[in-house]
């Protein structure tokens, strides 16, 4: 026999030991990596929602902002609308 088949035959425990460690190892990692992916793909669902949100967000700013700014216009519009209906009381009253 050759000194490797001697050596296995007088180490069969621990060709073993280190076979199954070796394929123990292996199994892990593959596990590893699809926990790995499922991970990544958690992420990408959870970003595009955050982004989803994020526009939404914008959105309501924006019309709130608008919301404001046609409040300001009525203020501004009705301001103007007293004055006018003053100065005619006036101009009626000197008629």
């Amino acid at each position: 026999m050759d000194k490797l088949t001697e050596f296995a035959l007088k180490n069969f425990k621990s060709v073993c030991v280190v076979f199954a460690f070796l394929v123990s190892v292996y199994i892990q990692h593959q596990l590893n990596i699809a926990e790995i992916q499922k991970l990544e793909e958690r992420q990408n669902q959870l970003s595009a929602q955050l982004d989803a949100n994020v526009r939404r967000l914008d959105n309501i700013k924006l019309d709130k902002a608008v919301f404001d700014q046609t409040l300001r216009q009525f203020s501004s519009m009705s301001t103007d609308i007293r004055e006018i209906r003053n100065r005619l009381d006036d101009v009626l009253e000197r008629h």
